[in-house]
């Protein structure tokens, strides 16, 4: 199983680079190429899944061991499936709230890294 990425946090600070890479050798990307490029210059192993529509979304958020996600549909996608998930929250304007088991948020950096400590 694989942790799935979307854009978090604009940019990842080294110190969560070491704690993802350190826990999760196989991390994969959705999201649109640019983010994609952004992302894979401070995690260069960050493999990237296309997909292409709504169906192959789900699918690969539910096959995923957790999702991490903004405020956003591919989030909405995973609160809807109930996988482990962790939503960077906006402290100014939380507009998502995650609801029920295996549901988890940050505002954060420091929140962010001890969430990826425990819940891996």
């Amino acid at each position: 199983m694989k942790l799935l990425l979307q854009e978090v946090l604009g940019i990842v600070p080294p110190k969560l680079i070491i704690i993802l890479c350190g826990h999760f050798p196989n991390l994969s990307f959705i999201g649109i190429p640019e983010e994609y490029e952004d992302m894979k210059k401070q995690l260069p192993d960050l493999k990237y899944i296309v997909v292409t529509d709504a169906l192959k979304l789900a699918e690969a958020i539910a096959g995923c061991k957790f999702f991490i996600g903004n405020q956003s549909f591919p989030f909405a996608v995973a609160e809807a499936l109930k996988v482990k998930r962790v939503l960077e929250v906006s402290y100014e304007c939380p507009n998502v709230i995650v609801e029920g088991e295996n549901g988890y948020d940050f505002c954060f950096q420091k929140q962010f890294e001890k969430l990826i400590e425990v819940l891996n």
